[in-house]
């Protein structure tokens, strides 16, 4: 990879980023120094506000070439099992609706959002043609109830969900700044059953796809 490129990698958790941070501990909105020169840390906190302040900040007073976001998530589809590294392609801000009796609309319908859904900026490594990939919901509400599940599949049909995702894409499309999104799936969405969750294998295997782009 180009040693020109200065990235700034985004995780809701240290988790997530654990083997490029120098240090085991990390502090929230905070840049970190990484195990690769050309490459910075960020841990954000969880959920879209967190996100969406710790980022603005960082980014206002530093530097960066390419932001990327990183994590694990959940799964509508199985045709993303637990396990896989997904490039998202797409993502939007799922609680960004209005009621209506029955049924909901978007901000962007409602006339109340001109931007809502979200594509990266930044896809120039190879690794990314070699993924498959995603179009993500980001919402703060982690979903498990069978009937939100249904409004959410027949009203986008997502493949995957994460808390963070859209807010990194909304910061970085205000300021200009490239961005892109790789993820985890680590559990299908749905009822909360840990026994199917892989969390491990999912921090492993999107692991070595952030080394070798930033590597």
């Amino acid at each position: 990879m180009n040693s020109e490129i200065r990235f700034l990698v985004v995780a809701a958790t240290a988790m997530e980023v654990a083997p490029l941070l120098n240090e085991p501990t990390a502090v929230e909105g905070i840049v970190l120094p990484s195990t690769y020169k050309n490459c910075m840390v960020m841990i954000s906190g969880i959920g879209i506000a967190n996100t969406i302040f710790n980022l603005t900040k960082v980014l206002t007073s530093h530097s960066f070439n390419v932001v990327m976001n990183v994590g694990i998530c959940g799964s509508y589809k199985h045709s993303f099992p637990p396990g896989t590294v997904a490039n998202v392609v797409e993502d939007r801000f799922w609680d960004q609706r209005v009621e209506m009796g029955n049924g909901a609309m978007s901000w962007i319908d409602a006339k109340l959002s001109t931007t809502q859904v979200f594509s990266p900026t930044w896809l120039n490594h190879p690794r990314f043609s070699t993924l498959p990939k995603a179009r993500a919901i980001t919402s703060d509400t982690v979903h498990a109830n069978p009937d939100s599940i249904e409004k959410i599949v027949s009203n986008c049909n997502p493949d995957l969900e994460s808390m963070e995702g859209a807010a990194v894409a909304y910061v970085c499309h205000k300021l200009s700044v490239p961005y892109c999104q790789l993820r985890a799936i680590s559990n299908p969405v749905g009822i909360r059953d840990k026994s199917q969750w892989q969390i491990p294998r999912a921090l492993e295997n999107i692991h070595k796809v952030i080394e070798e782009i930033v590597g």
